[in-house]
Order: structure tokens, then sequence, then C-alpha cells
């Protein structure tokens, strides 16, 4: 404002430009692109992409980074090289999570074959089985030709079913083996709740297998790569798009969840249950963050507000009374039974 008083420098179409010509040859544009790179929140990671001439993928932004940079640049007129790099990096984050679940559905493939193979092999041991009551009964109706023929008969029906068997044990070690294999090579980042579960599911169905003859194998290793790199503890589902910013309340016992379904939902940490949903925005919830006493939680949206919700149920509780007094007065039973005086 002061520059525009002086006559230095002049508004025009929302941008300021430099009116006076000496002034002007002082901040040129090498000036402001040094003074931008001041202000930007990666310029560090910024300017080595640059300078790898667009390259290092490595410099990218990612996660919560590309969101507070995105969020940094809202509104901003950006040079092309600047909007250039948030584009790459949200290109790199996109194809990423692509990737991640290309892997996954991958795994689902070849676990759901896995399972059909031993559909099958179950399917035979439950014939062989059929083939040994039948030749059991059979049996019984010629043990009358002669206890010799009967012992023969009865001979082969074990061997064929035994024969079966190990066919059926030898499909299935296999299959738990390739099982545990595809679970190896999992990257450890990409780890989830469901690679444990399968971890689990697959070194048991090994050690009833085997029983305790059991040597290392891919199971074991596979349960013990899964423990040693998994990082997800649990798993809340409630928003209907994604969630953008999380944030725990100051005693850890609360999280709140604010999302691009234009909500916000509080979470108990103990027992993982959705306490409520807060649904005032009309537009996504970028931001939420707990005061210092966790008594009120500010949300800030894309609608351009930010909300400042009170958690204090004893003070909510006080408001509440304090409206419906009038209300109240003639009513006395349901004041007694909303707002008894302590």
């Amino acid at each position: 404002m002061r520059f525009r008083l002086l006559g230095l420098v002049v508004k025009e179409d929302r941008i300021i430009k430099v009116y006076n010509r000496i002034y002007k040859s002082v901040f040129n544009s090498s000036w402001v692109e040094k003074e931008l790179g001041k202000l930007r929140p990666y310029a560090e990671s910024f300017q080595a992409w640059v300078n790898s001439d667009y390259q290092d993928e490595s410099r990218l932004l990612r996660g919560q980074a590309l969101q507070d940079a995105l969020h940094w640049a809202n509104e901003k007129n950006l040079s092309n090289q600047d909007a250039r790099y948030l584009g790459a990096s949200q290109e790199l984050e996109k194809a990423e999570l692509a990737a991640a679940l290309a892997t996954q559905e991958e795994e689902g493939r070849i676990l759901a074959q896995a399972n059909e193979e031993l559909r099958q092999s179950q399917h035979k041991s439950e014939l062989a089985n059929q083939t040994l009551k039948q030749a059991q009964k059979k049996s019984r109706r010629m043990i009358r030709f002669g206890a010799g023929f009967l012992i023969v008969t009865i001979a082969l029906a074990i061997v064929a079913t035994t024969v079966i068997q190990i066919q059926s044990k030898n499909t299935l070690i296999a299959r738990l083996e390739e099982t545990a294999t595809i679970l190896l090579r999992v990257p450890k980042e990409f780890l989830s709740i469901e690679s444990l579960s399968d971890g689990i599911r697959t070194a048991r169905e090994w050690k009833n297998l085997v029983k305790n003859n059991y040597p290392i194998s891919s199971p074991t290793s596979n349960l013990q790569n899964v423990l040693l790199n998994i990082r997800e503890r649990n798993r809340l589902e409630a928003h209907e798009d994604l969630v953008y910013s999380v944030a725990f309340s100051p005693d850890g016992k609360t999280l709140a969840s604010g999302s691009l379904d234009n909500t916000i939902k509080l979470w108990d940490i103990g027992s993982s249950k959705l306490l409520t949903t807060l649904s005032a925005h009309q537009d996504s919830v970028y931001s939420v963050a707990f005061s210092p006493d966790g008594k009120t939680l500010a949300s800030g949206s894309g609608d351009n507000t930010i909300k400042l919700w009170n958690l204090d149920l004893d003070d909510l509780l006080a408001k509440g009374c304090e409206y419906l007094q009038e209300y109240l007065m003639t009513r006395e039973e349901e004041r007694k039974e909303l707002c008894p005086r302590e």
C-alpha cells in the first residue's frame, strides 16, 4: 500500500506491477524469483529437482508434505516451474498408489487360485474316501469267496487312498509355500492387517499339516517378516471419501478425522468406535486440530470457513439448559429430567 501511494507500483488485474522504471530495474524477475524461493515451503527439494533437469523423482513431494504444499499454493499465482513441480508430485503419488493397488489385486487373484486348487484337492480326498467305503462294502460281500481275496482288495484300496492323500498333502504344501512366497514379496510399506491375517492363516494351516515336525519354511519366514515390518495397528472405516486430515486429542483418547465427504468424525482410540459425526461444512474438510485443553476442535474446509466445535459436554448441557430456561418454566417434570438443579 505504501509503494502504491508513492507511485512506485500500480495494481492491474489484481496483479501488482512496478511503475517506476528505476525500481523495475532493481526489483526485476530474478529478484522476485529469488525472494519467492525463500517463501516456498518446499524450496530445497524444488531447487534440487530443477537442478536435476526435472528428472530426480526422489525430490518430488509425497503424502503430507505434498498436501501442505498444495494448501500453500492455493489461490497463488505460481510460476510455470512451481506448477510443473506440484503437478509432477501429484502424478507420482497417483502412480505409486496405482502400483500398490495393482500389487494387492494380483495378490488376491493368486490367493483365490490357490484356494481353488485346495478345494479341488479336498474334493479328490473325498472321492478317495468314497472309494475306500465302496471297497470295504464290496469286501464284506466277498468274504464268502475267501479271506485272501478280501485282504488283497482292502490292501489295494488302502494303497489307493494313501497315494491320493499324499498327493493332496503335497498339493496343499505347494499351495501354502506359494502363498507364503507371494506375501514375502509384498514391499514392507504395503504390509497391512490383511497381510498379517493371511500370514497367520497360512502359518496355522502349515502347522496343522506337518504337526510338530516342521522345518524353517516359507510360511514361518512370511509370518516373521510381517510381524517385523507391519506398521498398521487398526483400521477405522466410516468416511465415504478420502480422509484428508487427522488429529489426536491432547489426552490421546480421541481421534478426529476430516474428509472430502464434508464431515468430521470423532473416534474413541481405546475401542476404535465412532463417537459422533460433525457435518456442518459445505465442502471438503482439509484440516482438523484440537485445542491444548482438548475441549475445542477447529476445522478448516474448502467452503472457505473455519469452524470451532465445543467438545465439553458439561458446557454444552449448561448452554442448552440456559437456552430452554423460559420454555421449561411451565414444564417442571420435563425440567427435572433435562436440566435438574445441582
